[in-house]
């Protein structure tokens, strides 16, 4: 299933549940080579996690502990996957690559815009104080 069906998916519910569910499954697909049983998983593109941000941002006020984790867990393997991009972004340095994604500066962004949700996280004495 690639990422299009996914965005339908996630474009016609409502159901925060749903998408929580699904987020271990994308988080396997944004790490490339990575395989699931005996069937090659497609890695999730950069555009592709940039669509799923805005969602991610929202679900960042919520009040399960469950998914916040998955949801940081998600985070943190999209910074792992494209840290050397992300970096160059915020390093400032204008090394702008013919291999480097459209869609960087909009996750560099999105992703800082939700550094101060998660960082109020770090205070809490639970596993979401040590995932933040």
């Amino acid at each position: 299933m690639h990422f299009p069906v996914y965005q339908c998916v996630f474009d016609r519910m409502e159901e925060e549940a749903l998408t929580v569910d699904l987020l271990p499954v994308l988080t396997l697909t944004v790490h490339v080579g990575k395989s699931h049983g005996k069937a090659d998983v497609p890695p999730l593109s950069m555009g592709a996690c940039l669509e799923l941000l805005p969602l991610l941002h929202t679900l960042l006020q919520s009040k399960y502990e469950s998914y916040l984790i998955k949801v940081m867990d998600f985070l943190l393997a999209v910074v792992k996957r494209w840290w050397k991009e992300l970096l160059v972004l915020a390093t400032g340095t204008n090394k702008t690559s013919l291999e480097s994604s459209r869609s960087t500066p909009g996750v560099y962004t999105s992703l800082v815009a939700m550094t101060d949700k998660i960082n109020t996280f770090v205070e809490q004495p639970s596993n979401v104080g040590s995932k933040a």
